[in-house]
């Protein structure tokens, strides 16, 4: 059985060259996908996770109607509509990796992916894949400042902070129609980047 340590920084030229390659290299392999989900579960097996890795969508709240401005600008839903959102948390064997907002046009998806998102615990990338969708990024932010910094190192010991890195990116139906805004926030437990496996 495989659990999982959060690592020992020091704030050192060295520390911090070696979390900011982890971080550009997991951004990477999120730009590289269509799908969140499965970049994610491909990063936790090259990072420690016993294969098949597998998320879990846990419900942070209610699922409400939303339609906050950028959403609207990028998906643009047919007059009169309202935009459903999904908020959950992402596990993999117990790590939460991230948190996520999913802002959708209900009437893009069929009658049973919008079923499964109102009642289980499947990940949206999950659920819309038959769709054949693609992704663009529409924005990335570092959260984690410390790795890029350039201020005299100190050699005292760093926490991560909870949320590392975030990426907001529009989901498209294969024929071309937008369909979802999502808002993804990465968590310090990302294996292979503050977080290392260890035999337990």
């Amino acid at each position: 059985m495989t659990g999982f340590i959060q690592e020992v920084l020091r704030d050192t030229l060295a520390d911090r060259a070696m979390i900011r390659r982890r971080l550009e290299a997991f951004d990477r392999a999120l730009l590289v996908e269509d799908s969140a989900t499965r970049a994610l579960e491909r990063w936790c097996e090259g990072h420690g996770v016993t294969p098949p890795a597998r998320l879990v969508a846990e419900k942070a709240g209610e699922i409400f109607f939303a339609q906050p401005d950028d959403a609207l600008f990028f998906l643009k839903p047919p007059e009169g509509e309202q935009m459903r959102c999904r908020r959950v948390r992402l596990h993999c064997a117990g790590l939460v990796l991230s948190s996520a907002e999913n802002w959708y046009v209900a009437s893009r998806l069929t009658h049973g992916m919008n079923e499964c998102l109102d009642t289980s615990d499947e990940p949206f990338g999950r659920v819309v894949a038959p769709l054949a969708f693609t992704r663009v990024t529409a924005r990335r932010e570092w959260l984690w400042s410390w790795p890029f910094s350039d201020a005299p190192p100190t050699g005292r010991q760093i926490v991560a902070p909870a949320e590392i890195l975030r990426h907001v990116a529009t989901l498209f139906r294969s024929d071309g129609a937008p369909f979802s805004l999502v808002r993804e926030t990465y968590t310090c437990e990302i294996p292979g980047v503050c977080a290392s496996a260890m035999d337990a």
